[in-house]
């Protein structure tokens, strides 16, 4: 818990809607909790980077945790953060939602789809 308010934070439903943040996250976006609630996974990452997240989404939904080098689109300029990725399933086995946890900046990398 007190991870999760020192880093940027975001929770997205199984189709990658972002459901909430912390706001730490609300800040690096530049966004009201309003606002975050009609963004999609897309909406947060660099457009160079859609056409590889679209290729590989699926693999997260069927690993319950994963690390991952990702270019966000801030407020005012794009970053590349590590991030951690785990999937919350009910007792059912079905996805209740995604934590992204943006773990680190990362500037002497360039985002790759898998660093782990």
């Amino acid at each position: 818990q007190a991870l999760k308010s020192t880093i940027p934070v975001l929770e997205f439903n199984p189709d990658f809607v972002c459901k909430t943040a912390n706001d730490k996250a609300l800040r690096f976006f530049g966004l009201s909790r309003l606002e975050l609630r009609s963004k999609n996974i897309l909406d947060f990452l660099a457009p160079d980077y859609h056409e590889a997240w679209n290729k590989n989404k699926e693999k997260i939904l069927t690993n319950d945790f994963t690390n991952f080098l990702l270019p966000f689109i801030g407020e005012s300029d794009v970053k590349n953060y590590e991030v951690s990725i785990t999937v919350t399933r009910n007792l059912n086995g079905d996805i209740g939602k995604l934590i992204f946890l943006l773990v680190k900046e990362v500037q002497d990398r360039v985002p790759a789809f898998a660093i782990n």
